[in-house]
């Protein structure tokens, strides 16, 4: 079966390639005229998705050493004939021929050559992190060199091979996006939380953003926590590439602080809230575990003696919650608290507390292992 070049194909792009393919000429690579013992050159139509084609590809066991997009759009591979004649069939492919060493100006297979620096990057390891500062920023890095360490976690849907490690403390709390474009690579971008390499938590990836080749993540921050971000190349990519970042500031709850408790009353109700963005203070109890971060309050003061059930069901995430009395959060009296509500596998929390006509009362809600979210409080 023969590789017909497309009519989108310029004249330039295939003398390019190096090979005998000639628009509108005779010579043509075919599928049994392949030299199928060396990689083909498999190039694909420049709208078509070529992250998706070689996936295809690796998925079926072929090795694929490079792609390039700066002349053309496509990939080097080790395919059989069969291989080439079902690529043939594929509308994306443009054309199939064997790989020839030829000068990397002149080889689209050559667009991701071996790095020949001495070098690799100042910020090549986690622990050598470039910080970053500020609310909105943007620098520039090169992967040139760039290694992958033992024990670094994959950065979104591929392993990667060089990696860049950037390290930013949160100004504020609120929505921080960060992206690669402007890169002139295909990257890869993930961000997390940890101080070393073999215990960080991903708190967001991404390999392909707003349908180019370039990442973009975006994820709540608290404010003086510090985060991480590293960039790599899909299949191997390096090449020169920027960073971006726009935080935007977020109001944290009204009811965040002991003394800014939101006043509930009656002898039951519901109230609601959100923690996404709240903290802890000092001195705060930690309200049934010990990773309470982000609680909000409510006070209540009691219309009648009698017993006080409070629980979070209906609540959007996994919470703590308790009750206490004492005019300081830092001085509080523990009346109750509870995780998991004793009901059978649910993770919204409750608890019973004997309580006093005209006594006021203090009642926490946070989430378990820094969990967040919108709140309903019943009573």
């Amino acid at each position: 079966m023969e590789s017909r070049p497309s009519r989108r194909t310029s004249r330039a792009l295939i003398a390019l390639l190096g090979g005998t393919a000639l628009l509108g000429g005779a010579a043509v690579a075919t599928a049994d005229a392949a030299d199928v013992s060396t990689p083909q050159i498999v190039m694909i139509d420049p709208s078509a998705n070529l992250t998706n084609v070689v996936r295809a590809e690796t998925a079926r066991g072929n090795e694929v050493d490079q792609t390039f997009r700066a002349v053309g759009k496509g990939f080097v591979a080790d395919l059989d004939k069969a291989d080439i004649a079902r690529l043939n069939r594929n509308p994306d492919v443009l054309l199939i021929e064997p790989d020839r060493p030829v000068h990397a100006t002149q080889s689209p297979g050559m667009s991701v050559p071996a790095f020949t620096g001495s070098t690799a990057p100042a910020n090549d390891l986690f622990v050598n992190a470039t910080t970053i500062t500020g609310s909105t920023g943007s620098t520039t890095f090169n992967t040139g060199g760039a290694t992958r360490e033992a024990g670094e976690p994959a950065h979104g849907a591929s392993s990667g091979a060089a990696s860049v490690w950037f390290t930013w403390t949160a100004p504020a709390s609120g929505s921080l996006q960060v992206s690669t474009a402007g890169s002139a690579y295909d990257t890869l971008l993930a961000a997390y939380a940890g101080s070393s390499l073999g215990a960080l938590t991903q708190l967001a990836a991404n390999d392909d953003a707003n349908g180019g080749t370039t990442s973009l993540i975006t994820f709540n921050v608290t404010a003086g926590t510090t985060y991480r971000f590293a960039v790599d190349g899909w299949g191997g990519q390096w090449g020169a590439g920027v960073l971006n970042w726009t935080l935007t500031a977020q109001t944290p709850p009204a009811n965040d602080g002991f003394a800014d408790a939101t006043a509930i009353s009656g002898a039951s109700g519901t109230a609601s809230g959100n923690t996404t963005l709240a903290s802890r203070e000092a001195g705060e109890p930690t309200h049934g575990d010990a990773s309470a971060s982000a609680s909000v309050w409510y006070r209540w003061t009691a219309p009648a003696d009698g017993q006080l059930t409070v629980s979070t069901q209906g609540s959007g995430f996994d919470t703590l919650l308790g009750v206490y009395t004492g005019n300081a959060v830092s001085g509080l009296t523990t009346l109750a608290q509870n995780d998991d509500a004793d009901v059978g596998g649910v993770v919204w929390s409750q608890v019973q507390v004997p309580v006093t006509a005209g006594a006021t009362y203090s009642i926490a809600v946070d989430g378990w292992g820094g969990r967040r979210g919108g709140v309903s409080l019943i009573w």
